[in-house]
């Protein structure tokens, strides 16, 4: 049986099919690799080759499906094609939609946050990631520790580690239909101080995502042009980097040659030729545009790009030794 939790951020049609992929991918390993290296932006829907081939792929397979929550994304104009899509496999699977799964949870949370200060509710619809640390430095004042014991004694959140505490979908869902328009300046207040504890924590790329939740996508493009290298040649999942990247918005990503040159790196080790070849061009169309802001060649070779002392050069180098790497492996 495979289970996929809708959320408010699946409402970007690139990402939901990326976590309806996912919801597979528990059961079967590998599954979807091509329809992966097809989708190149997150916020765009995927090309319908790819999702024929996904279809081709979930015929040869046996599965069962439960979409909880699909009333969050349901109103969605992309959502009329999903479920006209899955029509034809209800013939040999069951396919099973939850509108709302939590009503009673979400009725027993809403009674044990009633006492706590409007600060304290307004911050916790700042992340669907709740950091216990923050909301004690951020709420001195308050009772945190009996909070999370009574919403853990009812099931509304579960503890992820020591350091974090996931609240469920209903719970937060509610939390956010509680927000007047008065609310939004507090809560902008609130996330950026999040943001701000995040990083001292070295906790930059949850950082991102909660930059990217709120559309703030060039403050996320800077933090991830900046720590996307390290990243990277630590070990990281080059999945996982292809992901956070493609996150940004496709005309965000593509102005920036670094971050152009990380999602060709990170998809070349995964074989994604195409998308090897989309960011590389990216890139190159902007290197070459600095060009006119050059007096001659040498000097635009030399241009530094980013504080980490990244030039113009160095990319066009790196970017040689992806094309010698695939060159070479044609040959074979």
């Amino acid at each position: 049986m495979i289970r996929f939790q809708l959320e408010e951020s699946d409402r970007e049609v690139g990402r939901f099919w990326i976590g309806f992929l996912h919801a597979f991918r528990t059961i079967f390993p590998g599954f979807g690799q091509r329809f992966l290296a097809g989708i190149v932006d997150h916020h765009q829907q995927p090309a319908p080759t790819t999702i024929a081939q996904l279809t081709n792929e979930l015929e040869q397979k046996n599965w069962e499906l439960i979409l909880e929550n699909s009333s969050l994304i349901s109103s969605e104009n992309w959502w009329s094609g999903f479920v006209e899509w899955l029509q034809p496999f209800k013939e040999k699977h069951s396919i099973v939609f939850l509108e709302d799964s939590g009503k009673m949870m979400r009725k027993a949370g809403e009674e044990l946050i009633h006492g706590i200060s409007p600060k304290l509710r307004i911050a916790l619809t700042a992340s669907e990631i709740w950091w216990p640390r923050w909301f004690s430095e951020e709420f001195p004042g308050e009772n945190c520790t009996e909070l999370w014991h009574k919403l853990r004694v009812a099931n509304n959140i579960k503890d992820f580690s020591s350091e974090i505490i996931l609240p469920k979908r209903n719970l937060l869902t509610s939390l956010q239909n509680q927000l007047r328009r008065e609310d939004q300046e507090l809560l902008i207040q609130q996330i950026r101080s999040m943001i701000n504890w995040l990083q001292d924590q070295g906790e930059w790329l949850e950082a991102v995502r909660l930059m990217q939740n709120n559309k703030d996508f060039e403050q996320a493009g800077e933090i991830l042009q900046d720590k996307v290298e390290d990243w990277s040649s630590s070990g990281a999942d080059p999945l996982e980097v292809l992901f956070w990247l493609k996150e940004l918005p496709g005309v965000l990503l593509t102005s920036k040659p670094v971050l152009c040159l990380s999602a060709a790196q990170a998809a070349n080790k995964l074989g994604f030729n195409f998308q090897v070849s989309y960011f590389i061009s990216a890139a190159e169309n902007n290197l070459y545009a600095l060009q006119h802001f050059s007096r001659n060649d040498k000097l635009w070779r030399e241009m530094v790009l980013d504080e980490s002392g990244t030039t113009v050069q160095g990319i066009l180098a790196q970017i040689t030794q992806i094309r010698i790497g695939e060159n070479h492996e044609t040959e074979f």
